[in-house]
């Protein structure tokens, strides 16, 4: 078994269409139903209806890949 890092796997990852939302995700576009959110945080909710947070830091990117894409992002209740 080969070791890697995580940032060389997003690397080798980068001809497929997804996204990294935290330092510790990788999350492909398919797998993604909408986005929600609120003033203080922005959560990914997969097809699978699992949640996965997104960092402070990469919000604003985010949710201008989002626009790009054309994906629904909902406010939170």
């Amino acid at each position: 078994m080969e070791r890697s890092r995580f940032r060389d796997l997003v690397q080798i990852l980068n001809d497929i269409d997804g996204v990294q939302p935290h330092r510790s995700y990788w999350v492909p576009t398919h797998a993604i139903l909408h986005l929600e959110g609120d003033v203080d945080r922005l959560n990914i909710v997969l097809t699978s209806s699992d949640k996965i947070a997104v960092s402070r830091t990469r919000r604003s990117e985010i949710e201008e890949w989002a626009k790009e894409k054309k994906l629904l992002i909902r406010a939170l209740d």
